[in-house]
């Protein structure tokens, strides 16, 4: 796969391309995808995601934005769909007050040479979110391009989008996070050295530090995980807290990491930890006897779910 990051996007060949932020490449977007490049193999077109970035949302409202996943992480999954070009196109504010038509005939048809397009139906683009499924209708008509508009899917009468899927990962509602993804909500990180006080506890912890300060964690809380050793290539069940630890009073975030039978020293390696349910919120006890106390039953809890017995 092509990966563009910069303006220089001209493509000889013909295109099918799908528009979109795809932040977390949740189903809605699988479909969108995997609708596009079905298109452009039955055509003999190369299939293209055109996205953005930073996301629009950044540049116009001024404000950071907690993304559900990395750029790695977005293209690795781009790329294992089969896509032959990604794009992520610079965003900023001169380009955010360019017209419809500017990002239509500009970009689009001179630039991309694209011959078939795929959004979904609540896409909107140009300055003020002007542009709608109903500009690009009449633009493929006036060009002879093909346009798809994809109905957004549902889950229990729910809209699947960004949105919603980034409001259950921070109310640590990871259960429908991962429905509307299709897969685990994850983070990934360097295992660092910390306070060493869950060995102590007899439950030791891998810290890890994000490998992208800008990607969203979920709900401070105890959860039921699984965490894949990328050294050895092997995943294993386990519990996360993300938290500040309040029975010991700290101040900084941690997110550790306890490994069903896992004994083997692990500091500076790439863990991955998929996300599957929450076991409670965060809490501080009156002693350290009540905590391993918790820590014993939270295990008891997640080892059902992986069904170790």
């Amino acid at each position: 796969m092509i990966h563009i990051t910069n303006e220089k996007i001209e493509q000889k060949e013909q295109t099918a391309i799908t528009i979109g932020n795809f932040d977390g490449i949740h189903k809605g977007h699988i479909k969108l995808i995997e609708s596009t490049i079905k298109y452009a193999k039955e055509k003999k077109l190369k299939s293209l995601v055109f996205s953005f970035y930073p996301n629009p949302r950044e540049v116009i409202k001024n404000t950071n934005l907690n993304y559900i996943l990395t750029r790695e992480e977005k293209k690795k999954l781009i790329k294992d769909l089969g896509v032959d070009v990604f794009v992520e196109y610079p965003f900023d504010k001169e380009l955010a007050i360019k017209s419809p038509e500017y990002f239509l005939n500009d970009i689009l048809k001179n630039k991309l040479n694209t011959k078939a397009i795929f959004i979904g139906e609540n896409y909107r683009f140009g300055n003020l979110g002007k542009g709608d499924c109903s500009t690009i209708l009449n633009f493929g008509d006036e060009n002879g391009i093909y346009v798809s508009i994809e109905n957004l899917l549902n889950i229990s009468s729910e809209k699947i989008d960004s949105t919603t899927i980034r409001k259950y990962i921070l109310s640590g509602n990871v259960i429908k996070a991962n429905l509307m993804l299709g897969r685990s909500f994850s983070l990934k990180g360097v295992v660092s050295i910390g306070n060493q006080r869950g060995r102590t506890l007899g439950f030791p912890t891998a810290n890890i530090i994000p490998n992208d300060y800008k990607k969203i964690l979920p709900q401070k809380g105890v959860y039921i995980t699984s965490t894949f050793l990328f050294d050895i290539n092997k995943i294993f069940p386990s519990i996360t807290n993300v938290g500040h630890n309040p029975t010991f009073d700290d101040k900084s975030l941690v997110i550790e990491t306890f490994i069903f039978n896992f004994s083997e020293n692990i500091y500076n390696q790439i863990i991955e930890i998929n996300f599957f349910d929450k076991i409670r919120n965060e809490k501080k006890f009156n002693n350290i006897e009540e905590l391993k106390e918790q820590i014993t039953n939270d295990v008891i809890l997640a080892k059902k779910f992986h069904k170790i017995y």
